[in-house]
């Protein structure tokens, strides 16, 4: 009897110390974007040879990517909550694997654009367990002829 309870002793003991040695496997760390263009305080012309904006950025994660976004707008006295007026737009591409260069360029032509102003140009980056990282470069878009 003796014997029998040392020996399930040490098989209860062995399978607690081993279950708390579980790997975490949770991804908490955020994507990287290294963006290489536009640079910040870059000028565009629209109507112009330069009316496209053109991003260049690598995005990485330690475990696996899902999707990058662009968001331009207005960059009048706001603090990124509010509602704002004004031209604005948004692009979402899927990204895969753990590092991926994008070069992907944005024709102002498109756009009916009211106003020559300061624009933010927001880049963020999501990973498959939904950890996000953002930049943002501040560009003027130039309308000749509007103020």
């Amino acid at each position: 009897m003796k014997t029998t309870l040392y020996f399930s002793t040490i098989i209860f003991a062995t399978i607690i110390a081993f279950s708390g040695c579980k790997k975490d496997d949770q991804d908490n760390e955020q994507p990287t974007i290294t963006l290489n263009s536009p640079v910040d305080g870059q000028v565009i012309i629209a109507g112009t040879d330069t009316s496209i904006i053109c991003l260049n950025a690598v995005f990485s994660d330690n475990v696996q990517l899902k999707q990058y976004k662009i968001n331009i707008h207005n960059a009048a006295g706001h603090g990124h909550k509010s509602t704002l007026t004004g031209w604005d737009t948004t692009i979402i591409q899927s990204l895969d694997g753990k590092s991926q260069i994008v070069d992907f360029d944005i024709d102002l032509s498109h756009f009916n654009i009211a106003d020559t102003a300061h624009y933010h140009y927001m880049v963020y980056c999501l990973d498959q367990a939904g950890n996000e990282s953002m930049v943002y470069r501040t560009i003027e878009i130039i309308w000749p002829g509007k103020k």
